[in-house]
């Protein structure tokens, strides 16, 4: 739903439904951001974090931790883990576009 609502207001987005399949696209094209959800199955996004993260065609994007946990040390984990932004779901609109 998130991308769907980004690429109404003008964004290019390509969504991907595991990590697996996020570090497969993320390896055809470069990316200026990547919003991961923290609770993704079978490669939690802290783990694709570190992943994207070496790829040549990451090298500069801005990483965005989405999750339901909003406690401080949940901010901190994902600062450490490689994210520029931690946003609690639901994720307003405004945060997302003011990053």
């Amino acid at each position: 739903m998130l991308g769907t609502i980004l690429e109404m207001r003008g964004y290019g987005v390509v969504v991907a439904h595991d990590g697996a399949e996020a570090l497969v696209k993320a390896t055809d094209a470069r990316f200026d951001a990547a919003l991961l959800d923290i609770g993704l199955p079978i490669m939690d996004g802290y783990e694709l974090a570190g992943k994207l993260l070496e790829l040549p065609t990451m090298q500069g994007a801005t990483l965005v931790a989405l999750t339901g946990c909003g406690q401080a040390s949940d901010r901190a984990h994902a600062l450490a883990a490689g994210f520029a932004h931690h946003l609690v779901k639901p994720v307003v609109m405004r945060a997302v576009e003011g990053i």
